[in-house]
Parts: structure tokens; sequence; C-alpha cells
């Protein structure tokens, strides 16, 4: 029987334009391997979303928190635009200075106070100084520390004291107390909520006392809001 093999002059059919090709997975410059890859997985700090309708073909993946070359954690220097009194009240007057920037939140230079980017958990931790004229107050006990109005659950003022009385070591050689106080706040509604760092500075006997003010805040989203 002869036999004969005979051209498809008609050509090979096309391929779809949609046949679908294999994605290369890259970490940095380093392949992840080729097509035999079938699943991705999004690890903490990331979540990933599938679209519908005409975006049914997208997968949008987005970083909870931070991002790019940014800090994740903002970190702002507040300077005294006056000096304060030993009265208890809470002295929020700064100018504030950003040494560190977030993408969730951001300090206001004019004033200190923090506004957020998108809602979550957050972290703010204050590490405050108080400086009095020499020597110390000459009284029994100071008490200082931190405020933050929106913390969480009433934890909203840290509290610590000292005492100094007329050695020099408790006075003039000592002028200043530092100390850090650490806030959880809740935010829901980024957009109309706000922080505003204080710091408070009591005696029982010397409210007139004038001291510096200054500290160091740095503000953390931890996680989704509640």
């Amino acid at each position: 029987m002869p036999f004969g093999v005979e051209p498809d002059l008609g050509g090979a059919e096309a391929a779809p334009g949609d046949l679908l090709s294999f994605i290369q997975f890259m970490n940095g410059a380093t392949a992840l391997g080729g097509p035999d890859a079938d699943t991705l997985i999004f690890g903490t700090g990331l979540s990933a979303t599938r679209g519908t309708g005409a975006t049914a073909n997208e997968v949008t993946v987005t970083a909870e928190s931070g991002g790019g070359a940014e800090s994740p954690t903002l970190v702002a220097e507040l300077e005294a635009n006056a000096s304060a009194a030993f009265d208890g009240a809470d002295f929020s007057n700064w100018t504030a200075t950003t040494l560190a920037s977030s993408t969730d939140a951001v300090c206001t230079p004019g004033t200190g106070v923090v506004t957020f980017t998108q809602n979550g958990l957050y972290e703010v931790k204050i590490v405050g100084k108080i400086t009095a004229p020499a020597p110390w107050p000459d009284i029994e006990e100071t008490v200082y520390g931190s405020f933050v109005d929106a913390a969480l659950f009433g934890f909203d003022r840290g509290s610590h004291s000292r005492t100094a009385g007329t050695a020099p070591s408790m006075g003039s050689n000592q002028r200043y107390v530092q100390w850090t106080d650490s806030f959880m706040v809740n935010i829901t509604s980024f957009a109309t909520e706000t922080v505003t760092p204080a710091i408070y500075a009591a005696t029982y006997d010397s409210p007139g006392e004038v001291a510096d003010m200054a500290a160091v805040i740095s503000v953390k989203r931890l996680g989704a809001s509640f």
C-alpha cells in the first residue's frame, strides 16, 4: 500500500490572542521558578482581592502598613513654643519636626497634632523631658507624665514622680526628668480623628515654677481597627 504525506496548504491555525502565558515570579532580581507555580500565598502585612465585572481578571495586592521607601513608623520631635508651669495642665503648644515619615500618619509641623491616612489600631509612644530652673523645685514630690485624650479604655495618662530636696545631687545637678509612656489608639474614622500629644508636671507646693517641655513621639499602625 503506497504511503504519503499531504501538506496542509491552509497553514497552521493561529493561536488565540488571549492564550495564557505563564507569569515569571521574581524576588528582587532572583527568579522563583518557572511556569510550574500555580498558587500565590500572601503573608502577614499583605492582603489581596480579586476584581469583579470589568476587572474580573485583576488581582490587587495592598500592604497593610507602610510601604515603599518610607518608614511605617512616624517619628517626630516636639519643641515647646513657650515655657510651662508645674501646675498639672496638659501642655501641647508645640512646633513639630518630622524625623521619619509614614504612609499611615502625619505630624502637623505647626501644632504637633497627628492626623491619619487610614483606619487602624495604633501605638503612640511619647518620650517626654521636663527641664526645671536650677535648682529643681524644693518640694516633696513632682508628678509628671504624658497625656493622649484618644487613648483606649481610659489609659490616657502616664504618671511618674520624683522627690527632690535641697541636696545638690537632687537639685542643680539633676534639673530634668525623662520618661516614656505608651498608648493604644483605635482609629475608625481617619478623616476626622486626630491625636494631640501632651505632657504635664504638677507639684503640691510650687505650681508657679517654670519649666521647659520637649518630647519625641512615634506612631505605628499595629493592624486593623475594631
